[in-house]
């Protein structure tokens, strides 16, 4: 069976979802999210939303593959 993208099983073959509740001015996300998964993501597979908007990779720094850095502090 042909598959477009990653077959199932492929690492970053799989979207997986992460919340994370910011504290006043914090810039960086890593661990476990309010849910109870730990962000692990395949570098340069990041998509990062801030208030349902979804940020430009320029302005994201998600090349650890365990923690996400905004170059500015949320509310």
């Amino acid at each position: 069976m042909s598959y477009l993208g990653k077959a199932p099983g492929a690492p970053g073959g799989v979207r997986q979802v992460y919340e994370f509740v910011a504290t006043a001015g914090q810039t960086t996300f890593s661990g476990v999210d309010r849910n109870g998964a730990t962000l692990a993501y395949e570098p340069g597979f990041a998509n990062v939303f801030v208030g349902g908007v979804m940020l430009s990779q320029t302005d994201v720094t998600a090349s650890s593959g365990s923690s996400v850095v905004l170059p500015f502090g949320l509310a």
